[in-house]
């Protein structure tokens, strides 16, 4: 769609400036936000960059929820 390899379109922190996050706060994409807004900002001729990270495996347990 944008001719752009995007690797992992769902996951990674954002980071934007000023312009980008103006857009997105009147319209952020409902159905799928992560992949779609990444093709938004690809087609506003606008850079993504992905840059890889070391992930280790979880310690602990999460508290359980309130019922």
């Amino acid at each position: 769609m944008t001719g752009v390899r995007i690797t992992d379109p769902t996951s990674g922190m954002r980071m934007a400036d000023r312009e980008v996050i103006g857009l997105f706060a009147g319209d952020y994409p409902k159905d799928y936000p992560e992949p779609e807004s990444v093709v938004t900002i690809l087609k506003m001729g606008r850079r993504v960059r992905e840059i890889p990270v070391q992930m280790r495996a979880r310690e602990g347990e999460s508290p359980p929820s309130p019922a």
